[in-house]
């Protein structure tokens, strides 16, 4: 496994906030709350699904790492789009 050398809920953090960020560009129409709770949900069922690999383990605090991503890229989305960054013209 690849790691940055960062504390591993720092790169949770990190990773569903680009991923979320990533999201919300790629689907404009796709509303805030469900992206936040559609992601939210699957960083869960990633969690969940480490409990049947040998060698991983599931973590509470990993989830929470990762949710705190989605809702922070959530947040800076919601916040840029009503300053008008995201007028509909493709860069």
């Amino acid at each position: 496994m690849i790691r940055t050398g960062f504390d591993a809920r720092l790169e949770h953090v990190a990773a569903y906030l680009v991923a979320a960020s990533t999201v919300s560009r790629a689907y404009p129409r796709l509303r805030p709350l469900r992206l936040a709770i559609t992601m939210i949900a699957y960083a869960a069922v990633l969690e969940i699904g480490q409990r049947l690999v040998p060698g991983r383990h599931a973590g509470l605090l990993d989830w929470l790492a990762s949710s705190s991503g989605v809702i922070v890229a959530v947040l800076i989305m919601m916040l840029l789009a009503r300053a008008g960054w995201f007028t509909g013209r493709q860069m």
